[in-house]
């Protein structure tokens, strides 16, 4: 058996969706043809972002996500320091900069890879 790689949960709270069309799409966009058994390291993750969203649920929050280990400190910090609440708009806005190749994230990435650049052209 292939090992499959674990995927970044996401929980975004939106008062226009069902769950049951989000479940949908956050499954179709992670990529799953079909499911896997979850690592520990999954349910360690949706564990905390489920108590997560619990808080940000009663804190009326509609229209965020929950991510894990968003770079550049984008959003709310949480009490879970691995944790942030972040708008929807500000993800959407960041997902266009990963596209175009002009987020700070993106960049960083290309700089580490142009490094050893010589070494992968084998």
């Amino acid at each position: 058996m292939v090992p499959q790689p674990s995927v970044p949960v996401v929980v975004v709270f939106s008062r226009e969706r069902t769950t049951a069309d989000f479940l949908k799409r956050a499954l179709d966009s992670a990529g799953f043809a079909a499911f896997t058994a979850p690592t520990a390291l999954d349910r360690l993750i949706a564990q905390r972002l489920g108590f997560g969203a619990v808080l940000a649920a009663e804190a009326g929050l509609s229209d965020v996500m929950l991510g894990w280990d968003v770079p550049l400190d984008v959003g709310a910090a949480t009490r879970d320091k691995s944790v942030r609440v972040v708008p929807l708009v500000a993800m959407l806005a960041e997902t266009a900069r990963l596209l175009d190749g002009s987020s700070p994230v993106v960049r960083r990435r290309v700089e580490l890879l142009n490094t050893v650049e010589d070494i992968l052209a084998f």
